[in-house]
């Protein structure tokens, strides 16, 4: 069984990980209140989230992820180059 240490070290920025959302929702020219509105979000959540404030569960980020048209497995490769930022990537 991993250690807790073991499991942190594992885990995704959460920076990181809202920085890579946020990236990814400009890249699509769609407002945080479009993508809250489409996952039944409030923009307080989805704002908390892009700046590393709060959490997302999986099926959360699946559905986040359908919604910016990438896989979630995308946007965690994103966030774990700790910029978050994506660079002429073709939609």
């Amino acid at each position: 069984m991993a250690t807790h240490n073991e499991v942190k070290e594992n885990m995704i920025d959460p920076l990181a990980l809202g920085a890579a959302i946020k990236s990814l929702r400009l890249a699509r020219l769609i407002t945080q209140e479009e993508l809250a509105d489409t996952l039944d979000l409030s923009v307080n959540y989805l704002s908390q989230l892009e700046n590393g404030r709060r959490g997302i569960t999986i099926p959360r980020l699946n559905e986040l992820a359908l919604a910016l048209d990438v896989p979630a497995s995308f946007i965690t490769m994103m966030a774990e180059t700790e910029t978050g930022m994506i660079c002429e990537i073709d939609f």
